[in-house]
């Protein structure tokens, strides 16, 4: 039990360190528009990467702080019958949910990272004036939906760990 509340602790850690890059990504979103307005507005020019940089600025936004966002219970729930449960119950409908999400964002990740793989090893770039380098945004997408799968086996162990205390704990041959 220790070692999954540890596990659950780095997890944590991971999940914080990918909110920290969202937070920098909304910031140099917030940054690069308001220099882009500003250049229009008094030098009647653009800067040319602003439309570019910041869709793939708002990629690495949303998908970084995918985890801290699940970890900190941020995510759209519609509880309508759960919220009836006891909370024994609600922590084994926890527990599948968290299997099923892991199943699938797991799944999403594997393409992810090949599709990082594939646009780094083939040089593919951008089709903006700059012929930025795809791989580039591409690994916050990567990134943050590795955090979002360690992130879905941190709720799982957290539930596990919640249920096994609730049950009087493990028996001493499976501790």
């Amino acid at each position: 039990m220790k070692t999954l509340e540890r596990l659950a602790a780095i997890i944590g850690r991971l999940s914080n360190i990918g909110g920290v890059v969202s937070f920098v990504a909304m910031g140099s979103f917030v940054i690069l528009n308001a220099v882009e307005i500003a250049v229009r507005s008094f030098l009647n020019t653009s800067l040319l990467i602003t439309d570019e940089f910041s869709g793939w600025l708002l990629v690495w936004m949303a998908f970084t702080g995918m985890g801290w966002t699940l970890r900190e219970g941020g995510h759209i729930r519609i509880d309508i019958v759960t919220r009836k449960f006891s909370e024994k119950l609600m922590t084994r409908v926890n527990i599948i949910s968290y299997s099923i999400g892991f199943a699938t964002v797991t799944f999403f990740t594997v393409f992810a990272v090949r599709f990082l793989i594939e646009t780094y090893t083939r040089n593919v770039q951008g089709v903006s004036v700059i012929r930025f380098p795809m791989w580039y945004p591409i690994t916050g997408m990567a990134f943050g939906a590795l955090v979002l799968v360690f992130q879905f086996l941190g709720c799982l162990f957290r539930e596990i760990v919640s249920l096994q205390k609730s049950e009087g704990g493990l028996s001493k041959t499976t501790n």
